[in-house]
């Protein structure tokens, strides 16, 4: 099922927005809101409404009603973009901050939904999210209909299955720790991209046969290098971007003795962002202006929609 919320107030372009969803497939739940609400899939935002931003909306022409309807279905369609596993040679390397950026920015070309699977910290509270009544992926039991049920709206316009540890649980058990790879399978069935916050080489070890593309986060330092280079070759059937990060104090290393060292070219580098570390500091990661930094996440979202 997928949800579409319709944002209208005028009874005229309610009507018309209605009309537009005649030929809509069975499957296509469409609903009528003055404002967008957290659970659905799909916003629609109709002229009338002026005063709301809604990340990854789309804009409802009354000239062009088909227009709006043929992107909802190529955004819904699953399987359109790559499940991608986010990875640094060590912590503190900018994984979780490019993974939720990167999130945002794939919303534009369809369905997304972030798998925090951090074994120690988790994502939450980075978007000043009220952890404690928030759903985790402790309560997946294997069905696809508990991954949506357990998805939790973000203010980045897609979902996310977040780990226990991000709403202040303890550690999970063993026993009770569901399979990653039949997590990311049963979420990739239902978003059209899935992108994986992994914490730990022993995760991704996990996670990467179920991974297309692998995003690899360096920090701009010798060590991180050459940590980098032991990942990439642990793993050379994957396809990987390496993603050269100075969001925050680091190395003056160059690109190219990055390279030299990651045998390697990089992919992207992501300049020094002071102000991206003060709105994560206050909770408002994903609600920060443009910058720098976020376009060229938004170049890296465009290169993975074409892979």
């Amino acid at each position: 099922m997928v949800r579409v919320a319709v944002v209208a107030r005028e009874p005229g372009m309610r009507m018309a927005a209605a009309k537009a969803f005649d030929g809509a497939p069975p499957q296509w739940s469409v609903d009528l809101y003055s404002d967008p609400p957290s659970e659905c899939d799909v916003v629609l935002v109709c002229p009338d409404v002026t005063d709301v931003h809604s990340p990854g909306a789309i804009s409802f022409d009354p000239e062009d009603p088909a227009a709006a309807v043929e992107e909802i279905a190529t955004r819904t369609s699953p399987g359109q973009l790559p499940l991608v596993s986010v990875i640094g040679p060590g912590r503190g390397c900018g994984v979780t901050s490019l993974a939720l950026h990167l999130c945002r920015a794939l919303v534009a070309f369809g369905t997304v939904c972030f798998v925090d699977l951090d074994q120690r910290w988790g994502a939450a509270h980075r978007l000043g999210l009220e952890p404690g009544v928030l759903k985790t992926w402790r309560d997946f039991d294997g069905s696809a209909e508990s991954v949506r049920t357990c998805a939790v709206p973000t203010p980045g316009g897609f979902r996310a299955l977040f780990s226990p540890l991000s709403v202040g649980l303890d550690s999970v058990e063993d026993e009770r720790r569901p399979d990653e790879g039949v997590l990311l399978a049963r979420a990739r069935s239902l978003f059209g991209a899935v992108v994986a916050d992994v914490s730990s080489p022993s995760v991704f070890e996990r996670t990467a046969p179920h991974c297309e593309v692998a995003v690899l986060v360096l920090p701009p330092t010798r060590p991180a290098a050459a940590r980098a280079r032991s990942l990439l070759e642990g793993w050379p059937s994957l396809t990987w971007m390496v993603v050269s990060n100075r969001l925050g104090p680091g190395g003056e290393t160059t690109r190219s003795e990055l390279e030299h060292i990651v045998g390697r070219r990089i992919s992207l580098e992501l300049p020094c962002a002071p102000s991206l570390r003060d709105a994560e500091d206050d909770g408002r990661l994903l609600s920060s202006g443009r910058s720098r930094w976020i376009r060229r996440v938004d170049r890296l979202a465009r290169a993975l929609a074409r892979s």
